[in-house]
């Protein structure tokens, strides 16, 4: 980690994200939540290749209904009590790069939406678990009309986002009370513009919510 100068803070930390340790601890995760679907009745098939490059990362199969799931964790917050989930628009740090929430590559048709508990900060050694299983194109319907409302499109988003107070590293717009935009200059290289949403909107709109504390097993 680098301490910098940036422009409202006299200092702060630039995070370098690293991918390869976020796809080990991904995959651990991954492992408690497939307890997790056996107990809800979901039957459970790991994607191809080609399905996991287009954004599932499990296939989920209960009373003869498929869902394409994309699973996300909030993996860098296990000892914090989080109230929102970060959903990825931009990458600024990559030309022209939209983030997964917007990609029509992506075949997504669900989101499991993780929050891991580890009081120990060990993701090998979780003290609860919850996610909740939204639909990808019910939340993107929710979610790109408040943006708009705005006058926000991926094309200037960034520009859009410039123009707000940086603090910290992070620039910050309020869509309304559930939502608000977050320009992270600070992280490196993706430089993240993702719609921040509340989590009990999250938890209003699932179709199907999971929990587990393992303090009681």
């Amino acid at each position: 980690m680098v301490n910098v100068t940036v422009e409202g803070s006299s200092k702060s930390d630039i995070i370098y994200s690293n991918r390869q340790l976020d796809l080990k601890q991904e995959n651990v995760i991954h492992q408690y939540m497939t307890m997790l679907y056996d107990e809800h009745g979901f039957s459970v098939k790991q994607p191809t290749k080609e399905q996991d490059i287009s954004g599932i990362d499990v296939i989920l199969n209960r009373y003869n209904k498929e869902y394409l799931v994309d699973e996300k964790a909030a993996i860098k917050y296990l000892t914090r009590d989080l109230n929102t989930f970060s959903f990825e628009l931009y990458k600024a740090g990559y030309r022209n790069s939209v983030g997964w929430f917007v990609d029509k590559n992506k075949l997504t048709t669900y989101y499991n939406i993780i929050y891991p508990k580890s009081f120990t900060n060990d993701i090998y050694n979780l003290d609860s678990i919850e996610a909740f299983l939204l639909n990808s194109k019910e939340l993107q319907e929710a979610v790109f009309p408040e943006i708009q409302k705005h006058k926000i499109h991926f094309d200037n988003v960034e520009e859009f986002m410039l123009n707000q107070s940086s603090y910290k590293g992070r620039r910050y717009f309020v869509i309304n009370q559930y939502m608000k935009l977050v320009y992270s200059e600070c992280i490196r290289p993706e430089k993240l513009i993702n719609i921040v949403i509340n989590k009990q909107y999250l938890r209003d709109i699932a179709c199907d919510i999971f929990y587990k504390d393992f303090r009681k097993e």
